[in-house]
């Protein structure tokens, strides 16, 4: 479009509203060819580079969405009384930047950076905000009936845009279409955030076994690795009445065990002390044929 200045009179009149004077001055703006594009998340900050000649002076500087205003000068004063400032923002003389602080969803959209220049063209450029937020790791439940099958749900909160769940199954004969399916997906946006919470469900068939090294994704988020269909424990092997049965089976083995070893221990000692007993007598016997033999031999005549 043909560039030129707009007439100075126009902001001059404070009895017209800053959006009235932009419309008048609409027919004289250059516009750039190509938006500019602009990424944050959402809690952080961004900065508008405003694209700008600093060599000139700038007598009129604006940034609006739509037509709201959101902040600017004019001849170095603020524009406070066009309306207010959004006071997550700061305008940098200078550099011709805007910096928006504690970003949320709601600040996705088109900004104007318009730039009136003293005896100039009055500049308009346009910046694409995309405010994102990420995705918490997902979280994984199962439910699974009797070996035969199991339902997957992964669950992710607080993320945006809204993005579907993916799930990550290895390729593989016992992951064969027939094998598992995804029975729901739901994206569910947070009325006051505007962030969503996604979630999906899938059915896995447990006739073919255990299916190892699954997962699922929410854009760059990946929940930990989890298997399904794990084999049937055999039934009644941790059965409580079993358990203590076997106890006392061993309790009773040891107890005769134990009861063996004490009788034999105590025939052998009683057989110890008949043999002491025996060996004493005969001791005795010798000791007293010993003595009758000494005392004859004292008294011959006996």
């Amino acid at each position: 479009m043909m560039a030129s200045s707009c007439n100075r009179q126009y902001f001059l009149n404070p009895r017209l509203s800053l959006v009235a004077l932009l419309w008048l001055c609409a027919i004289y703006v250059t516009e750039s060819a190509t938006p500019i594009h602009l990424r944050g998340e959402v809690g952080g900050n961004v900065t508008f580079h405003c694209p700008a000649d600093k060599k000139k002076d700038v007598q009129f500087f604006y940034f609006q969405t739509n037509d709201t205003f959101v902040n600017g000068y004019y001849d170095s004063k603020d524009l406070r009384t066009f309306g207010p400032i959004w006071e997550n923002t700061r305008v940098d003389h200078n550099e011709k930047t805007v910096d928006m602080y504690r970003l949320n969803i709601s600040h996705s959209r088109v900004y104007d950076c318009i730039i009136q220049y003293k005896d100039g063209p009055l500049i308009r450029n346009s910046i694409s905000l995309s405010v994102t937020a990420n995705y918490s790791k997902p979280t994984v439940t199962k439910s699974c009936e009797d070996g035969s099958s199991c339902l997957v749900t992964c669950v992710s909160y607080g993320g945006y845009p809204g993005t579907e769940v993916m799930w990550n199954i290895p390729v593989s004969k016992n992951t064969s279409g027939q094998m598992w399916k995804v029975v729901n997906n739901s994206e569910v946006p947070n009325p006051s955030t505007m962030m969503y919470n996604s979630s999906s469900t899938a059915y896995f068939n447990c006739s073919k076994g255990e299916l190892t090294y699954l997962s699922c994704s929410v854009g760059d988020v990946t929940s930990n690795m989890f298997s399904v269909c794990k084999p049937k424990v055999v039934h009644g092997i941790y059965n409580p009445m079993i358990i203590t049965a076997i106890c006392a089976v061993v309790v009773f083995v040891i107890s005769i065990v134990a009861l063996l070893l004490w009788r034999k221990s105590k025939k052998r000692t009683t057989g110890a002390l008949a043999v002491d007993v025996k060996q004493g007598q005969s001791v005795r016997e010798e000791e007293i044929a010993l003595s009758i033999k000494e005392e004859g031999e004292r008294h011959p005549e006996c």
